[in-house]
């Protein structure tokens, strides 16, 4: 816990004030006094509090009405509250429990006590924000890989792989799959006419605009080799639409060529035609490679038969 947190002791009384300041400064806190429940309302809406000491009997606003106020600006967690009173009242502290008191102290205030309980919600607090701050940095890392891998592998397969473990092991299960397999035709013979820089810039036309198409129908891209591009649907999850959707696919990648070609004329680049199959059928689906080195890919004599 860290040496020194900032407390904010609420009491009409000076006395009672003043007795509770000295037992928290003990302990190395720093204290900042209310004296009452407006004075503590308008003091948490300009500071950040660690923990609260809550009077409840006070002329101005009684403490229910301040811990009330409280639970609507901050949870439990972020901003704890220990109601402290001379009120000795099981059913009254079972009350202020359900409003979102984390614990209840009697006066007259026992030393060991009060230090007790506050050092108990102080810890638990910086546990809450420590598991906070775990959560938003794995949020954030999770953000990070999907924005990296995303760009070698499917979103879908990236979602896996962040999500269980178990989905990093080699091996493959055997899957029903629509495939989908799409090449630009004559490549060999174009790509002999032209300069290397030429041909990178014509198939970087090609997959911008054929990426964007799979991705509207939800395809997954499996691997991207020179001029061909295999995509699958219903990997890593099936879903009862695969072969339409990998057959929509199909008809929007040709209707697409217009675009790519556009784009080509523009770079003094030739216009390409593409050749796509289409096909369904079992095929393993997994990791393969080894510890080292893995690619996760769909394998078998259906995936031959698309191409």
């Amino acid at each position: 816990m860290a040496k020194q947190c900032h407390i904010l002791a609420v009491d009409d009384n000076a006395l009672n004030r003043g007795v509770i300041e000295r037992i928290v400064t003990r302990k190395g806190h720093r204290v900042t006094l209310a004296e009452g429940g407006r004075d503590a309302l308008d003091k948490i809406e300009k500071t950040q509090f660690d923990l609260v000491l809550l009077d409840i009997m006070m002329p101005d606003i009684d403490g229910v009405e301040v811990l009330k106020a409280i639970r609507h600006m901050y949870s439990m967690s972020v901003l704890p509250v220990i109601m402290v009173s001379a009120l000795d009242d099981n059913e009254k502290v079972v009350e202020l429990l359900d409003l979102g008191a984390n614990d209840y102290v009697t006066k007259p205030i026992d030393t060991k006590v009060l230090q007790a309980r506050v050092k108990t919600q102080l810890e638990i607090g910086l546990a809450h924000r420590k598991i906070a701050a775990l959560t938003e940095d794995a949020k954030r890392r999770n953000k990070l890989l999907m924005n990296l891998f995303g760009r070698y592998m499917g979103e879908g397969v990236v979602r896996n792989l962040v999500s269980s473990p178990k989905a990093s092991k080699i091996g493959s299960e055997l899957q029903e799959v629509s495939m989908l397999f799409a090449d630009i035709r004559d490549f060999s013979d174009i790509s002999e006419r032209l300069a290397p820089e030429k041909i990178v810039t014509m198939l970087n036309n090609f997959y911008d605009v054929m990426i964007n198409v799979v991705e509207e129908y939800r395809g997954n891209i499996d691997k991207i080799m020179g001029d061909e591009m295999l995509v699958t649907f219903g990997v890593p999850t099936a879903r009862e639409n695969d072969t339409e959707r990998a057959l929509a696919c199909a008809l929007a990648m040709q209707l697409a060529i217009p675009e790519v070609n556009k784009r080509n004329k523009e770079n003094r680049l030739p216009e390409i035609q593409i050749g796509i199959g289409v096909n369904t059928g079992e095929a393993m689906v997994g990791n393969v490679g080894s510890d080292k080195h893995a690619s996760f890919s769909v394998i078998g004599q259906e995936v031959n038969l698309t191409d």
